[in-house]
């Protein structure tokens, strides 16, 4: 409280006033508690954003599998058949189901399927009318191999050709190797083929002869390992599914199964038709967190 006095007529009045609180604000227990809740609140909203962002490039993956479903459907109208999934070798370099699915529906070259197989990357061709695409081109996430898993065939490559293309998922999980820039790529997305002459799905015997399916369609690609960590021959680099180091191959066997069906040695999904095979969000084949056309 403050007296103050002041000269009236015919004498002196005093006044009472109240002293202002001035310059009052949060003690430092007080700011140190708020700050303890927003850290509290950040915690459990951010899992909760990662979340969402994971559905919605599972969605996207998803969504990029229908458009390749809607190209193979065209493709087996117009042929009678899907593209074979086959390892194979061509001009001394290996294709595998991968580089098989975009040269379907896109071409080699990505000027279109030629059903000749008569590409020439060094010389364009001067005739397009026969040829077909199934997919377009900008919407593919086409990749060269060299891009994703670096240029040099002797060893990150073995004996796959740099320039053969592959569609690559939506994850974006691989840094360009051939030029170190900074635009990140998909991993290749697997194609296999149902052999439909055939009746079993043996998820305890990889190499039964008379699986619908089979593993070795991609499994050279498989090999090449996980490419942001190193050459293939590094352990770490194999993935889960893979036949070298400590893989286990019988992982597309089990993932593929349908377990509506009873029956001893097991059928798989989509046993007339095919299978492609996304590594998810993590890059590497053979996880949880891979996405099918059969989920």
């Amino acid at each position: 409280m403050l007296l103050k006095t002041r000269l009236i007529k015919g004498g002196t009045e005093t006044m009472l006033f109240r002293k202002s609180k001035v310059g009052s604000g949060f003690t430092i227990v007080e700011l140190l508690t708020v700050m303890s809740i927003i850290i509290v609140l950040l915690s459990l909203l951010v899992p909760g954003l990662n979340q969402v962002r994971r559905y919605a490039k599972d969605l996207k993956q998803r969504n990029q599998f229908h458009s390749i479903e809607v190209a193979l459907d065209t493709y087996n109208a117009e042929w009678d058949h899907y593209p074979d999934s086959d390892v194979d070798t061509v001009d001394g370099f290996d294709i595998c189901g991968a580089t098989r699915l975009c040269d379907a529906l896109i071409g080699e070259d990505l000027l279109g399927f030629d059903p000749t197989g008569s590409y020439d990357i060094t010389t364009p061709p001067i005739d397009l009318s026969g040829r077909r695409k199934y997919l377009p081109t900008e919407n593919a996430n086409a990749e060269e191999l060299g891009d994703i898993y670096g240029d040099t065939v002797s060893t990150e490559l073995n004996n796959f050709d740099p320039c053969d293309f592959v569609l690559g998922d939506v994850y974006k999980r691989v840094r360009n190797r051939s030029t170190g820039g900074a635009r990140k790529l998909g991993m290749p997305v697997l194609y296999y083929k149902a052999d439909t002459g055939k009746t079993l799905h043996d998820i305890t015997e990889e190499g039964n002869a008379e699986n619908i399916y089979n593993y070795e369609d991609n499994d050279d690609l498989v090999q090449l390992g996980r490419p942001w960590i190193g050459d293939s021959s590094v352990a770490d680099a194999a993935h889960a599914m893979s036949t070298t180091h400590g893989g286990d191959p019988k992982i597309f066997y089990v993932k593929t199964k349908n377990y509506n069906i009873n029956f001893l040695l097991g059928k798989p999904l989509r046993s007339d038709s095919y299978i492609l095979w996304s590594a998810g969000a993590d890059g590497e084949y053979g996880t949880d967190d891979d996405i099918l056309n059969t989920d």
